[in-house]
């Protein structure tokens, strides 16, 4: 029987960053070094082939990119107005899809589930872990002298460890909701309070982390030498190789099935507040201040060389 994480679904919330992800990185990466290469090499070229001060050319790529005017001289080469139409082409594509799905994700809230390990948990100094008292999971980490459980049996210390009886759980689920408190026992003690709680309430605020802290083997104990040890094994092995066991715990708790898929993301039709839209607003005061600082960095150079 496996030891997991019991937390409460975090509040729906919008990702900040999530204007960057209508495109992966890969594409990210491709489109600013295409940009980087056609602007370096149209001044390069520009400035072999033409007397002309061309230090002006690679900036038209960057402004159709953020889809700015550009104007091209009756004497350019026929060439740039051939790779400048290219770039116009394929980044009027690029943004009128980056703009359909940014209305698809700008729609999307999360349901953050932030607690999957118990190394989550640990790093968290939030949170308060709660383990069954007088449970085998809680003595394991009171016998520990390494690893992740004396980490756990440290954070004692500063009030993070709390052992009570398990039919006191459903007394602080509201405080696990609130991602104040999270709850380490057995899978199976898991699902019958989670099944309780949707039974009562008819919501899935709670769920069950990913990973397997450590587990414990159920088990029949007989007589030694016994006959009916083996026959009794094998028939609990026939059981648990039909499915009966799980088909059985399936049956005897109402709902336990119910939150077994809980959504991560959800669809809501909705205005953005500002704290939603906080990643978007550095991006531009740190472009802002960059352009600010760059501004006078060239007055400061053409004081000088005036001088």
């Amino acid at each position: 029987m496996p030891v997991k994480v019991f937390a409460g679904l975090g509040s729906v919330e919008v990702d900040p960053w999530g204007f960057v992800l209508p495109f992966g990185m890969r594409v990210w990466v491709a489109l600013l070094a295409l940009l980087f290469l056609l602007s370096f090499g149209s001044c390069f070229l520009s400035s072999k082939l033409s007397e002309e001060d061309f230090s002006d050319e690679g900036f038209a790529f960057v402004s159709i990119t953020f889809r700015q005017s550009v104007w091209v001289d009756e004497g350019a080469w026929m060439w740039q107005r051939v790779v400048l139409g290219m770039w116009m082409l394929m980044t009027m594509v690029l943004t009128r899809s980056y703009e359909g799905n940014l209305m698809s994700l700008l729609a999307v809230r999360h349901l953050p589930q932030p607690y999957q390990t118990l190394r989550d948990v640990v790093d968290d100094p939030s949170v308060v872990m709660v383990w069954e008292k007088q449970g085998a999971p809680i003595q394991a980490v009171i016998d520990a002298t390494s690893g992740i459980f004396y980490e756990v049996k440290k954070s004692e210390e500063q009030g993070r460890l709390k052992a009570i009886p398990v039919y006191t759980f459903s007394d602080i689920l509201e405080e696990v909701i609130s991602q104040r408190k999270v709850i380490l026992d057995y899978e199976l003690v898991l699902t019958v309070i989670r099944s309780n709680h949707f039974s009562r309430t008819g919501r899935c605020d709670l769920y069950v982390g990913h990973e397997r802290i450590v587990a414990h083997p159920i088990s029949l104990i007989g007589q030694k030498d016994s006959p009916l040890v083996p026959a009794l094994s094998a028939w609990v092995i026939a059981m648990t190789e039909a499915g009966l066991y799980e088909h059985w715990n399936s049956a005897t708790i109402p709902n336990s099935s119910a939150c077994n898929q809980v959504m991560s993301k959800i669809t809501i039709s909705s205005s953005l507040s500002l704290r939603q839209c906080w990643a978007m607003l550095l991006l531009l005061l740190g472009g802002l201040m960059a352009g600010l600082v760059t501004l006078c960095l060239e007055m400061v150079v053409a004081e000088t060389l005036s001088r």
